[in-house]
């Protein structure tokens, strides 16, 4: 008996099905007309995709099973389409720094408190699950808080060829029932880097709301080479743990 191993990109390799046009047309409407005219737009863009992906279905029926459902039926497809779609909205005004229209509530905030008093850098490392773009917010309700993107492809071609070199090391953990191919890179980073690692999830409630959870993950990354590959192994593996929590208590 065989066991399949699932791999990070199975989601992302599906290909896209909206058109460009179809995506700037929404985006004006909420831009011109209001995020409560987009979000009435999602609920026949939601059937569609659920109706016509026969694939995509197929991986979200197996993903809710994964995350707790037993019995997942087709409404719960609809409304796991129907979150990421609107996760995919709420960018709109997230990256044009348009927080108003949303209700984000900060878990583990002392903690990153306690960190920044420290003058000390940090990894933040977080999953597509929810949204990465409300981190953003914390430029506003947390002033002092210096937020950086690690990665720009256009402007630092150097930093880029050297991240994708990590994310080519990758180490195989348990993750919902099944083993799951995991990058190495983010501890190896840190390992290089001797920072902590603080990981964040900007977890979907519903509506306008959001929670961005922050949780220390390790305080130093020190690598043995005699045992490097098992480390990875056992801090992605304990990361694969906390991913599938938040998975779970936010599983749409």
């Amino acid at each position: 008996m065989s066991t399949k191993v699932l791999h990070a990109h199975r989601w992302a390799a599906l290909p896209e099905r909206g058109t460009p046009a179809s995506l700037r047309l929404i985006a004006w409407i909420a831009l011109h007309v209001g995020r409560w005219a987009a979000r009435l737009l999602l609920y026949p863009i939601t059937l569609y995709f659920v109706v016509s992906g026969h694939a995509a279905r197929r991986v979200s029926y197996d993903y809710l099973r994964r995350v707790g459902n037993r019995r997942p039926r087709w409404w719960h497809v609809f409304r796991h389409f129907h979150c990421f779609a609107a996760t995919i909205l709420d960018r709109v005004y997230l990256l044009r720094g348009e927080f108003e229209h949303f209700n984000v509530t900060l878990h583990g905030k002392e903690m990153l408190h306690r960190q920044m008093e420290t003058d000390r850098g940090c990894i933040l490392l977080g999953a597509h699950l929810g949204s990465f773009e409300v981190l953003r917010t914390l430029g506003v309700t947390q002033r002092n808080f210096p937020l950086k993107v690690l990665m720009d492809v256009e402007h630092n071609q150097n930093v880029t060829r050297f991240l994708d070199a990590l994310n080519d090391k990758t180490t195989e953990c348990q993750f919902l029932g099944a083993p799951a191919v995991f990058p190495a890179g983010p501890i190896l980073l840190a390992g290089m880097m001797h920072c902590p690692i603080i990981l964040f999830f900007g977890l979907y409630r519903g509506g306008k709301r959001y929670d961005i959870y922050f949780e220390q993950f390790a305080h130093e990354i020190i690598l043995n080479r005699e045992h490097r590959t098992e480390e990875i192994h056992d801090w992605m593996q304990r990361y694969a743990r906390r991913l599938e929590h938040y998975a779970r208590l936010a599983p749409y």
